[in-house]
């Protein structure tokens, strides 16, 4: 179970940051409106619906483990995008 977690965290931290900071992403993210140019540009954001659809299609277990891998996410997320100074 633990390592179901951690292993969706990271895996769903690493997709929210390159989603919403990727250079080559760039082109999807400038075509898109509103709420959904906020929510494509927002790493936190796009963490909680990326853990919660890698949470589902893992098998791994409900919403306790969906939050848990959120706060991987997260704390990923969070640690990658200050070290790169963005």
């Amino acid at each position: 179970m633990l390592s179901d977690v951690l292993t969706v965290g990271l895996a769903s931290g690493v997709v929210s940051l390159t989603l919403s900071r990727g250079s080559i992403f760039d082109p999807l993210r400038a075509r898109l409106t509103g709420w959904r140019a906020e929510l494509a540009s927002c790493w936190l954001c796009l963490g909680l619906y990326v853990s919660g659809a890698l949470t589902i299609l893992s098998g791994s277990g409900g919403w306790l483990e969906w939050l848990a891998s959120w706060a991987v996410s997260t704390l990923l997320a969070a640690s990658v995008d200050r070290l790169a100074g963005t």
